[in-house]
C-alpha cells in the first residue's frame, strides 16, 4: 500500500506524517486489495481539512472531514474510511456468486443434452 500525504497552505510535520501514517496502515485489516492511499491536508483560517483518497482494485473512495484542530480531523475522516471501507468488505462477502455451482452444474447438463 503506498501513502502519499499533501499538504495545502502549510508544512507538514513529521509528527502529523506519523499520525496520519499510523492511522492509515489501519485500512488493511478491512481489505488487502488497497493499492493507493492519498491523504490532503490544508488550512483555511481556522478551518483544518483532512481528506482521503482510497484506491484498490475496483475500489474508490474519497472521504473529507473539516475541524477546528487537524489531529481531530484526521482521525474523524479514518473513522469514515473504515466505516466505508468495513461496508465495501461486508458487500464483497454478501454479493459473492453462489450460483456459479449451479450454473456450471446447468451448462454441464444443457452440453450433455445437446
Amino acid at each position: 500500500m503506498d501513502i502519499r500525504i499533501s499538504g495545502r497552505h502549510f508544512e507538514i510535520t513529521d509528527a502529523l506524517k506519523q499520525h496520519v501514517e499510523k492511522r492509515v496502515e489501519n485500512f488493511e485489516k478491512y481489505l488487502h486489495t488497497i493499492i493507493d492511499v492519498h491523504v490532503i491536508l490544508s488550512v483555511e483560517k481556522y478551518r483544518h481539512c483532512a481528506e482521503i483518497s482510497v484506491f484498490g482494485k475496483r475500489l474508490k473512495f474519497t472521504e473529507k472531514s473539516v475541524d477546528t484542530d487537524m489531529y481531530s480531523a484526521i482521525d474523524k475522516v479514518c473513522v469514515r474510511v473504515e466505516k466505508a471501507l468495513r461496508r465495501h468488505k461486508d458487500k464483497i462477502k454478501v454479493y459473492r456468486k453462489k450460483d456459479n455451482k449451479k450454473r456450471t452444474v446447468e451448462a454441464v447438463a444443457g452440453d450433455i443434452n445437446s
